[in-house]
């Protein structure tokens, strides 16, 4: 793994880049990085993703409103299955926990559970280094406290 430090507008790069090799348009989406896990109950859609996924990208944008999810596998930083697309037709429930816990349950038996951290240590075949996602965070929160698909969970 390469020694070399990674400034956190570096990393987005990264993984940006990722997001672009499978979302046409990406300009039109923010970025947060999670960790978690995804269950695929559909074998048609769990045929076109990696066994180990634990940490997500999270494209979102306002128009129209959704989300899109891509696994990403360290420390090469690729895609790590399709990407799934989020909107108020595919979601059956979304809910928080906290600031910082996001649970998505998809019509057709997906499920994410993620979460969010504002600084992550990051580690690749690119380098090494802090993404420092804050700003970013409070944002994507604002878009899911705002999506009228949020079912709150105490």
């Amino acid at each position: 793994m390469n020694k070399e430090h990674l400034e956190s507008n570096q990393i987005a790069t990264l993984l940006h880049t990722v997001f672009d090799e499978q979302i046409i348009n990406y300009g039109a989406y923010n970025l947060v990085l999670a960790t978690g896990s995804a269950i695929y109950q559909n074998p048609d859609v769990a045929q076109h993703q990696s066994a180990d996924q634990e940490l997500f990208l999270v494209g979102y944008r306002e128009m129209p409103r959704e989300m899109v999810i891509i696994p990403i596998q360290t420390p090469e930083i690729t895609s790590g299955g399709a990407p799934t697309s989020i909107d108020n037709t595919t979601i059956a429930s979304m809910s928080t926990v906290d600031a910082t816990q996001l649970k998505i349950s998809l019509t057709n038996g997906s499920v994410f559970d993620l979460s969010f951290i504002p600084v992550h240590t990051f580690k690749s075949d690119h380098g090494q280094g802090q993404l420092d996602q804050s700003f970013d965070l409070d944002d994507f929160f604002n878009f899911i406290n705002n999506s009228h698909l949020l079912e709150e969970v105490a």
